[in-house]
């Protein structure tokens, strides 16, 4: 770590933050030797990620006066530069040196460039972190604190500070961009999308992918939650770390009908995780669930022991609070040797929106929407936002949603990657109650064929192509699974 900048900043040694100096030197250097190199490196720094001042001033002007049509040298620098030193030597000097340094022979390549970026955004993100600590401690220290304001600020200056950590180079040329697209895709080490655990899903969609937002939109009773979690247990079945933060329903509630998920056998009476209520209730000799149940209900916790699947039911979360709360699971599994892969949100409707737009459904909704697809990208996970749908489908004769359905969408269908629609037709046959026998008896026949079937069908599909698949769902188990061959 250089401390070669401490002098001009006038402040003890001990409390010299982290940096390296030495890296900001050479990109600074480098793109004054080279405005090639100061074109490509335009949108992957800023101002925040250089600790020595003057290399922060300089390369605010650089940036002024490019925007400008101004080039950018020693010489249209100067009077910025006069009479400032960078320890004990004049900057203008001091930058004379760097350019010689990192012109001709001494051009730092590409690669060399991407790699102290890097080092930039690393010590940067510890130094924001660092002053986001101190302005929490002062303001909890002040008189009769906002708590709320004061959790908000400090999620949102942490993400902020991560997000810089994890920036890449944005810009370059097209053919760079294309040979790391098929780099990735012929290395056997770079992760695929999260494998839904529903093949014809797979097929669709290519699985769920990180720093992407999906939407699963429904009704009540189509089994939006039901899909949700059962995702959320393929993956952390397949060892992908899992979080479903539920805004509606209690861990306890989800948990059984994850129990009755995973106790599910086709050769033997399901379990159905209404049991746990009214079982609880009934007399001894006439509750269902007895030893053999139990034991296969055992059997299903110990299965969800070696699954990575986290839990968070706490009712009306903030966004910031939801960041928070993905961060720190991210952080416990990161620590595991798992990451996580896929975020659950239950539902958006219910997270607590900021002041800024309110009294307008539509920009809160989108304000949440936009901030999920933003935590997605950041944190480098798959984030699952459930959305309540309009009552508008209830007055269609068709059933099957579409994306104009979307509850006060704003930008959801914008900001979103993949909306999933969930649709059990048999919910609604079960409404129905013809007068006639004739017609009574083709609901029943067209209900028994319909009955333990869930059609998945994509509303959208950024990567890939629309349409959907069905597939077996058994409601009273919260259980959905391919169709049996």
């Amino acid at each position: 770590m250089s401390t070669t900048s401490a002098t001009n900043r006038e402040i003890p040694l001990k409390t010299l933050e982290p940096n390296n100096t030495d890296a900001e030197a050479a990109i600074l250097g480098s793109c004054l030797a080279s405005p090639r190199s100061f074109d490509r490196l335009q949108g992957a720094i800023e101002k925040v990620d250089f600790y020595e001042v003057v290399y922060a001033d300089t390369w605010v002007a650089m940036l002024d006066m490019a925007k400008n049509n101004r080039r950018a040298d020693l010489i249209t620098l100067a009077p910025l530069l006069k009479d400032r030193k960078v320890g004990e030597v004049l900057a203008i000097e001091h930058l004379q040196l760097l350019v010689e340094m990192y012109s001709g022979k001494g051009r730092l390549s590409n690669d060399d460039l991407d790699a102290y970026i890097s080092e930039l955004h690393r010590y940067a993100t510890q130094r924001l972190i660092a002053q986001a600590g101190r302005d929490l401690t002062d303001k909890a220290l002040g008189i009769e604190p906002d708590i709320s304001d004061l959790a908000t600020g400090a999620f949102s200056a942490v993400d902020f500070a991560i997000a810089r950590a994890r920036t890449k180079n944005t810009w370059g040329k097209a053919a760079d961009f294309a040979r790391q697209a098929l780099r990735d895709f012929l290395d056997p080490n770079t992760p695929a999308g999260i494998s839904t655990g529903l093949k014809d899903l797979d097929a669709i969609s290519g699985g769920l992918h990180r720093g992407e937002m999906s939407i699963v939109g429904g009704r009540p009773g189509q089994g939006k939650t039901t899909v949700a979690t059962q995702l959320a247990l393929n993956a952390a079945g397949s060892g992908v770390g899992a979080l479903v933060i539920s805004l509606e329903m209690g861990n306890a509630q989800l948990m059984q009908r994850a129990l009755s998920n995973l106790a599910f056998r086709r050769d033997r009476e399901p379990i159905p995780y209404s049991l746990f209520r009214t079982d609880k209730i009934a007399s001894p000799e006439k509750r269902k669930i007895g030893e053999a149940e139990v034991e296969r209900l055992q059997n299903s916790i110990t299965a969800l022991e070696a699954m990575p699947l986290f839990l968070e039911d706490k009712a009306g979360l903030t966004l910031a609070e939801i960041a928070g709360i993905v961060r720190k699971t991210r952080a416990h599994c990161d620590k595991q040797g798992i990451g996580l892969g896929l975020v659950v949100v239950d539902h958006i409707g219910l997270a607590l929106p900021t002041d800024r737009y309110k009294g307008s459904k539509v920009n809160e909704v989108s304000e949440l929407t936009a901030g999920l697809k933003r935590l997605a990208k950041s944190l480098d996970v798959h984030v699952m936002a459930l959305q309540q749908l309009s009552r508008e489908v209830e007055k269609r004769d068709e059933k099957r949603p579409q994306l104009s359905d979307l509850r006060d969408s704003g930008s959801s269908e914008q900001d979103a990657d993949v909306v999933l629609f969930p649709f059990r037709e048999a919910y609604y046959l079960e409404q129905q109650n013809p007068d006639d026998p004739i017609s009574r008896q083709k609901r029943d026949d067209r209900l028994f064929e319909v009955k333990n079937r869930i059609e998945i069908n994509f509303g959208k599909n950024r990567s890939g192509s629309v349409g959907g698949a069905v597939f077996e769902t058994h409601m009273d188990c919260s259980l959905v699974r391919d169709l049996p061959k």
